[in-house]
């Protein structure tokens, strides 16, 4: 009996004695710093950590044929400097483009799934007026009880209308709080610095901004990198 309790009190000690998930994270960015000193002449530096902000897990639809077939692809996102949000196929790539030394800059902006800048695309896309978010709905996507989901869509409007930049959708409503949360406070940070936004009626309605004057490719949380990679929309 006393081994035994010695041998619970031993596993209770252990789990106590595990590192954070932060106190993990930050020992992995160390590792990729440490192993960055002896990559190759062509590998892309790590990302500025202290640019990435909340993350997540999210159903997303955003090329032509999921938007199209309404077929939602699990995501994961994370916020990326004050104005942009980036959306990766899985975590796993996630952590290789954020801490893998090795890869060349073409590698690197190949796991970005799809990058919005709320500020760059301005810039970026031609004819870009500015974004609006839609409010969480609940829908049936069939008849189970796991295709309702809580969704919202992110639409991008132009000078001839408005089109659809990206869906999002979960069956915990947290996660899909916890991105549109995310993306408002892209929206705002992107209108304090003088982009034109077109907003819900919720957030602003009616407000206009000037369009600021800044070079082709330009990126909004890193202006000194030139081209702003955006992203893959075909798959």
């Amino acid at each position: 009996t006393s081994s035994s309790s010695r041998s619970k009190q031993k596993q209770m000690q252990t789990y106590d004695d595990a590192p954070s998930a932060e106190a993990i994270e930050k020992r992995k960015e160390q590792i990729s710093r440490a192993l960055a000193r002896n990559a190759g002449p062509d590998a892309s530096p790590l990302p500025n950590t202290s640019l990435i902000g909340p993350v997540g897990f999210i159903l997303t639809r955003i090329s032509f044929r999921t938007l199209l077939l309404k077929r939602w692809k699990q995501s994961y996102w994370a916020k990326w400097g004050p104005t942009s949000l980036l959306l990766f196929r899985s975590q796993a790539q996630f952590d290789d483009w954020k801490n893998n030394p090795y890869h060349n800059q073409r590698e690197r902006d190949f796991l970005i799934r799809m990058k919005i800048d709320f500020s760059g695309d301005l810039i970026n896309i031609a004819g870009c007026r500015g974004y609006k978010i839609t409010s969480v709905k609940r829908k049936a996507y069939g008849r189970r009880e796991s295709d309702m989901l809580m969704h919202f869509k992110l639409e991008r409007h132009m000078d001839y209308g408005a089109t659809i930049a990206a869906c999002f959708a979960s069956q915990d409503a947290d996660e899909v709080e916890a991105l549109r949360k995310v993306i408002v406070e892209c929206i705002k940070s992107a209108r304090s610095v003088g982009s034109r936004m077109i907003v819900t009626a919720q957030e602003d309605p009616g407000v206009r901004y000037n369009r600021p004057t800044v070079h082709a490719g330009y990126d909004s949380d890193t202006p000194m990198r030139q081209p702003s990679f955006r992203g893959r929309y075909d798959d």
